[in-house]
């Protein structure tokens, strides 16, 4: 539902109750519904990117090369997790402030902001968010500096041999994520 102003905050009240929500989850936790609807009238009927309630995991895939993600896209297609898309290191922090994500996949070799780089920066803001590298780059020194800085959870070399391997490996980050 798409609507603004007092009437957008009746119509979600009103939703809402009918839908006999007693508690929600939002990025911060779980809320009463009272509290969801003070949060929507504070915020003109609407709620934040962040606090949008989610029932299920989100994932960023950061690559500068177009024709990867496109392919990142294709295999993701239709799996029950929300995937978000950067071409860089910058876009992939600015996806990080407004939405709520478990999981970071990102290619080392990039312009302006290297994947170790962004992977130092999700660390030391984002803690809990699994970090995965897929990466054609293969030089021993920066995949060391790689996991140990950016501690990451695992490293995948692109191209990647089976999809089913790269589903696989992204199902059981996420996981992790619930076990951490």
């Amino acid at each position: 539902m798409i609507a603004d102003g007092p009437y957008a905050t009746s119509c979600y009240s009103t939703m809402l109750k009918d839908t006999n929500i007693d508690l929600a989850v939002l990025g911060e936790g779980e809320i009463t519904f009272s509290q969801l609807v003070g949060k929507m009238l504070e915020n003109n009927g609407s709620l934040p990117a962040k606090d949008v309630l989610r029932a299920i995991p989100g994932i960023v895939f950061v690559d500068d090369e177009e024709k990867i993600l496109k392919s990142l896209k294709r295999v993701f297609m239709g799996e029950e997790f929300e995937t978000l898309y950067a071409n860089s290191g910058q876009r992939a922090l600015e996806l990080l402030e407004q939405y709520e994500v478990q999981l970071i996949v990102t290619d080392m070799r990039m312009p302006e902001m290297s994947g170790l780089d962004l992977l130092r920066v999700v660390k030391d803001k984002y803690p809990r968010i699994v970090r995965i590298v897929l990466s054609g780059y293969t030089q021993v020194t920066t995949l060391l500096t790689a996991i140990n800085e950016g501690e990451i959870y695992k490293y995948i070399t692109k191209p990647w041999e089976e999809e089913d391997e790269l589903k696989a490996t992204v199902h059981e980050a996420l996981e992790h994520y619930d076990q951490v």
